[in-house]
């Protein structure tokens, strides 16, 4: 407050970021708190120029209330004083109920405020706006591979040979924040207000940025740029500049794939997995983007492959995988699926009486295909089924690999069907179950 000489906001109830995964209180910024310095004019309540021993003194190229109007991007409220797309400020970060965050160091150019507040000054310098050049947003730090987010934020978890961070800190890191591909405003899959909002042109140095905005975010919860399907494939499009697999073609024109695509209810890191009661089948329902890295050893099914790190799920007993409830993470690749098909879920699956000891022996993935069924059939391809033809083979017949759906009708609550194939040194001539 000393020298103070622009006029605070006053009278005015912000909304306020709020989400399931926030373990602290969030309130109204107090007169106490330096932020309400920033939003006097970063509010768009108070004229630019409103000076308490000076008055008014008029700033070019504002509107004639000479207030930062709802569509300036310096506006953080916009319309209807809101905050609760913005990165939380004005709150005391709770270690107790949060091991996924830690306070910055002694030192770090990165600080809370001396009431241990986390302010807007925390992570930016209103007294110097080149402290980033990329960047150029009154940073504290130079922001590449998100310096000033991972002060605070390294997410990890597992067990033992699953043991992951976004950092490398345990485990390795995430492929994330090492991957070199390019990323910029050109890798949007089509959504111009996807692009980086960064001056990085890489996934590695955009880091948090690529997937998060702490301004002004599309998806309020978790500070999302879009939707999840948007976020991914910004990358996973195929377009040749990032060089990546296309996974957005897997899931385009298919008469079987999981429902990923469009805004459908958002995954929450959050939900228990017993049961999920809004079915929904986003990316991160089944990849962690902070865990998710290349596999580096050969696996023995029913392991988890890189790509699946840091889920949970239920186990074959029905019990949670769950580290929000004092467990760990999903062990098995199988847990994962469990959370939508197994009898804990509201979307159960009754199969065939032999099905566990497959699972023992085989991914799921040898028979089911996640990413959907190109050119399928109701006959042979429902419930993704499509065989991976490194383990399947035709029987000695030359029949198959086929799956036949001999399910009743409408209605029928039987799970029925057939196989012709090879699979474990055993050949399978419409075999019924």
């Amino acid at each position: 407050m000393p020298l103070r000489n622009h006029k605070l906001s006053e009278g005015y109830t912000y909304q306020v970021y709020q989400s399931t995964t926030l373990k602290a209180t969030v309130a109204q910024p107090q007169t106490s708190d330096s932020s309400k310095l920033c939003l006097s004019c970063h509010g768009g309540t108070v004229a630019l120029g409103d000076t308490v021993n000076n008055g008014l003194i008029p700033f070019q190229n504002v509107p004639p209330d000479q207030k930062l109007p709802p569509s300036s991007r310096s506006n953080l409220a916009g319309a209807g004083l809101n905050l609760a797309d913005d990165h939380p400020v004005a709150f005391v970060p709770d270690l107790a109920l949060n091991n996924q965050v830690h306070l910055p160091p002694t030192g770090d150019p990165v600080k809370l405020d001396q009431q241990g507040r986390l302010q807007c000054t925390s992570c930016h310098d209103p007294h110097n706006e080149y402290v980033d050049p990329v960047e150029n947003r009154f940073l504290v730090r130079n922001n590449s591979a998100a310096a000033i987010c991972t002060t605070c934020h390294d997410l990890q978890g597992g067990l033992g040979a699953n043991l992951w961070s976004w950092s490398g800190a345990q485990g390795l890191a995430s492929s994330h924040k090492t991957a070199p591909n390019v990323y910029d405003a050109s890798t949007n899959s089509g959504v111009a207000w996807l692009g980086a909002h960064t001056g990085y042109t890489t996934t590695a140095t955009n880091a948090c940025a690529a997937c998060h905005r702490p301004h002004t975010a599309h998806e309020r919860a978790r500070l999302l740029k879009g939707q999840t399907d948007q976020i991914c494939f910004q990358c996973h499009d195929g377009n040749p500049l990032t060089g990546l697999r296309d996974v957005k073609s897997a899931f385009v024109g298919k008469m079987y794939v999981h429902p990923s695509l469009g805004p459908q209810p958002s995954h929450d890191p959050n939900e228990a997995p017993d049961p999920i009661l809004t079915r929904h089948a986003a990316c991160d329902d089944r990849h962690n983007p902070h865990a998710a890295r290349a596999s580096v050893a050969t696996l023995v099914p029913p392991q988890l492959s890189g790509s699946l790190l840091g889920q949970r799920g239920i186990s074959e007993n029905g019990s949670p995988h769950d580290p929000r409830r004092g467990g760990t993470d999903a062990l098995y690749e199988f847990e994962i699926c469990f959370k939508c098909h197994s009898e804990q879920s509201l979307h159960n699956d009754e199969s065939f009486k032999q099905q566990w000891r497959h699972m023992q022996r085989a991914s799921c993935a040898t028979c089911h295909d996640s990413h959907g069924v190109p050119n399928g059939t109701a006959a042979n391809n429902g419930r993704l089924v499509n065989f991976d033809l490194n383990i399947v083979a035709p029987n000695s017949a030359g029949q198959g690999p086929v799956w036949t759906d001999l399910t009743p009708g409408p209605g029928s609550t039987t799970f029925q069907g057939s196989c012709s194939l090879r699979c474990h040194g055993k050949n399978h001539s419409n075999a019924s179950y």
